[in-house]
């Protein structure tokens, strides 16, 4: 992704304007970010070169259209698989010595946003290149002062420069494993020995960056530039940081905050950056609050109904309240590594982004709450309502008569005892099919209200079946007492078997509320076991953790015990880092591989890495005695350990434990490498001279 943020606009006065399409990019980037500001002269091919670089890490990347020199400054962000840099972005400002206002904002700006400062040279470092950077002079008034001591770290990559020239300014070197291109660049900014001292450019440099090292990359047509400034490229990423301002992490959201705030500051950009710091974190604790509400949002609302007639969402309304705060729970908690982004904020800006969260989280909580609510009600109704209709229809069919067989107040025994049966039958309907928080809220308003309504609607009909038959009976009075009397009694037992009905709906009830009841404990009794399965798990997890923090404990102290082993304080050693041919393995590679020698007397040992020797992790040893010790024919670096002649060599292999941590200082003697000839190469002639002098020592005096 390449992007121009800033824009020279020339005219009578040139000025900086901001590119608002990359503002707006950047305004959503909540990701902590690793920036590089680059800085260089004009014509120095700087844009085709951080290409180079950014390529290194990317090396499937399509070359992007070269960035114009005069174009302002450019913005390449790139996505790395390393850990602590997901997010680069190569800052490219357009070359310096046309004005030096321009020149000196844009340096201000971008050195108060990056990590690394890297100034590229193309040849010698000569007092032309203090020259051309007349523009520091201007960044002086434009920082202010107070900046002296708090830019970043200044990366000085000097280009097309032969190794001849660099060693006829640094001299001879003592120390063959001193770093050539810093005892350069020791040798330029030096105030004791420098023959620039007296620039003020130099002088300006030197204090704004108390920090700073130094890469010199050979001529373009040289067979080593390209894999010198491929390996450049992923150092500087490899050895980098989060950018951070103020302690905390820079994201796109606050380099955007920050751009807008500096582009018309023409004077002390780090104390206007000082000042209105505080409002700057504030407006990105609302970025990260809002960031985090939304993909709050975006988790609840993917797993429940976007409308009523949608039955694909993973959890169907209505449902259990639980299931709605269960939701909740873990939609937070999918947004804890955005909320931890706060945590660099101050511990204010913690708390306020985790009030925040919490409340405006609840609120969408709430809503879906009563949404469920409102659903759980309509569904449990209507489900009451049909399955009552259909009780009613069959009493209905019971309470028709034909003309000439009249309902008798006798039948409404069997009728009261139907529908009671009705009744539990549509209780045990309704407890499966109706669902939500108002399941039995419904069922006790059904029970309250439209369940005595209808008792008292067939006792009044009951009533008006007795009454006719009362008058009936009075006309019969004179004919037959017995008749009344029959009359009397069945007004009687109707009545006590609509006491007895109304007894049964009532045991009925209290039935129901002991099985609910019941229900309650057996659901309670559930969750206490699971409880304490999830105790009993927590503690068996944290014995798992301490007795994996004891074996740690236990390797590290073997890893020192093999370490204090191979090496004595008695014992001359050369030890030094060195190319190696691979001897093949198992699928035939013969790979150059960097690894860590170590000669002691007649014993050539080496490891990976020289943490990896001092450690213990030994990978194999040789003895010297009697070997032949060559210079190699095809490299001026390179030299050979031939086994003795007519005899074999010793060589030695070091086991390691299953895993990498668990070394051992038992070895083996390895015969297939017996007759192996070691291939090396030094990373200089005098390196290489060294170590060939002292093996045919070792080779021919132990």
């Amino acid at each position: 992704m390449r992007l121009q943020l800033i824009r020279v606009v020339d005219g009578l006065l040139s000025h900086l304007e901001l590119n608002e399409q990359a503002i707006d990019y950047l305004r959503d980037k909540y990701d902590p970010l690793t920036v590089f500001s680059f800085i260089a002269p004009q014509g120095s091919g700087k844009g085709a070169f951080i290409q180079e670089l950014i390529r290194a890490c990317q090396p499937d990347r399509e070359k992007d259209e070269e960035t114009p020199e005069d174009a302002g400054l450019w913005m390449y962000m790139e996505e790395t698989e390393y850990e602590h840099a997901k997010h680069v972005v190569y800052l490219d400002v357009h070359g310096y010595g046309s004005n030096k206002h321009i020149d000196a904002k844009l340096f201000a700006i971008t050195s108060l946003l990056c990590s690394v400062v890297v100034n590229i040279s193309v040849g010698a470092i000569t007092e032309d290149t203090f020259k051309q950077m007349g523009f520091f002079e201007n960044a002086v008034e434009i920082l202010g002062e107070q900046a002296t001591g708090k830019l970043p770290p200044l990366q000085w990559l000097v280009r097309d420069l032969p190794t001849k020239e660099v060693k006829a300014i640094v001299g001879t070197v003592a120390d063959p494993s001193a770093d050539i291109d810093q005892l350069y660049l020791q040798a330029v900014l030096n105030p004791t020995s420098s023959p620039f001292s007296h620039l003020l450019p130099w002088q300006i440099l030197t204090n704004f960056f108390p920090k700073r090292t130094c890469s010199i990359l050979p001529m373009s047509t040289s067979p080593a530039y390209e894999k010198k400034a491929q390996r450049l490229g992923k150092l500087l990423v490899e050895k980098s940081h989060t950018t951070t301002i103020h302690g905390v992490p820079l994201t796109g959201s606050i380099m955007a905050a920050v751009l807008e705030l500096l582009i018309e500051e023409q004077s002390s950009l780090l104390e206007v950056l000082d000042r209105e710091w505080s409002n700057i974190v504030q407006s990105a604790i609302l970025d990260v609050i809002e960031l985090a509400v939304n993909q709050y949002k975006a988790h609840v609302n993917n797993k429940l109904p976007k409308t009523h007639e949608d039955t694909t969402s993973e959890i169907s309304l209505p449902c259990d309240v639980q299931v709605l705060k269960d939701l909740h729970s873990e939609a937070s908690m999918s947004v804890g590594p955005i909320l931890a982004r706060a945590v660099s904020m101050g511990e204010n800006n913690v708390e306020l982004a985790k009030n925040m969260f919490e409340k405006l989280s609840k609120q969408h909580l709430d809503i879906w709450l009563d949404r469920n609510d409102l659903i759980s009600k309509s569904i449990c109704l209507n489900i009451l309502q049909r399955l009552h209709t259909e009780v009613e229809e069959s009493i209905n069919a019971k309470l028709y008569r034909p003309g000439d067989d009249p309902l008798l107040f006798s039948d409404f025994k069997n009728i009261f005892r139907f529908y009671s049966i009705q009744v539990q039958q549509m209780i045990a309907r309704y407890a499966t099919e109706a669902t939500g928080p108002h399941k039995m809220a419904q069922l006790a308003a059904f029970y309250s209200t439209l369940l005595p309504k209808y008792i008292l609607y067939l006792t009044e009909l009951g009533e008006h079946a007795m009454e006719s038959e009362i008058a009936s009976s009075t006309l019969v009075l004179d004919r037959s007492k017995g008749a009344l009397q029959q009359a009397l009694d069945a007004k009687d037992t109707a009545m006590e078997s609509i006491k007895t009905t109304q007894q049964q709906v009532q045991q009925g009830l209290l039935v129901n509320a002991r099985l609910e009841k019941k229900l309650r404990e057996v659901v309670d009794d559930a969750i206490e076991g699971v409880s304490e399965l999830f105790d009993e798990a927590k503690a068996q997890g944290e014995t798992l953790e301490r007795e994996a923090f004891v074996n740690v404990e236990r390797t590290a102290e073997r890893v020192l015990e093999v370490t204090q082993k191979t090496r004595s304080d008695d014992d001359e050693l050369l030890e030094g880092y060195l190319i190696k041919q691979g001897g093949g393995g198992v699928f035939g590679r013969k790979n150059w591989k960097q690894r860590y020698f170590v000669l002691h007397r007649s014993l050539l040992s080496y490891a990976k890495t020289k943490d990896d020797y001092e450690r213990g992790k030994i990978l194999k040893e040789l003895s010297i005695v009697g070997c032949d010790v060559r210079e190699s024919t095809d490299a001026g670096e390179g030299f050979e350990i031939w086994p003795p002649l007519g005899g074999q060599g010793t060589v030695y292999d070091y086991r390691q434990g299953i895993f990498a941590s668990e070394s051992s200082t038992a070895r083996r003697k390895v015969d297939s490498d017996s007759d192996r000839k070691f291939y090396l190469r030094a990373s200089t002639v005098e390196i290489k001279e060294q170590w060939v002098e002292r093996l045919r020592q070792a080779a021919h005096h132990h």
